[in-house]
């Protein structure tokens, strides 16, 4: 099983989804690292919630302007 990591962000007020954007190029590692996913989740299948201070570690790999003040963003993973 292939598995897809992407950032998806979507509209605060409405919650619709606005875009999807690949982090399949980041380690597995560096995310684990970044997020801390807990104990029965080691290869963070489950989404995780993009704050500050992560986007900011996340710049190092992905082009995508954060703007938390119209978009919440996630870390999320699907079978490919």
């Amino acid at each position: 099983m292939r598995v897809q990591r992407q950032i998806s962000w979507f509209d605060i007020s409405s919650e619709e989804l606005i875009g999807e954007s690949s982090i399949d190029h980041i380690p597995l590692d560096d995310l684990k690292k970044l997020f801390g996913p807990p104990a029965d989740d080691p290869l963070m299948y489950n989404p995780y919630e993009i704050d500050e201070q992560q986007a900011g570690e996340l710049r190092q790999w992905v082009t995508l302007s954060f703007d938390f003040t119209l978009f919440t963003y996630y870390a999320e993973c699907f079978q490919a």
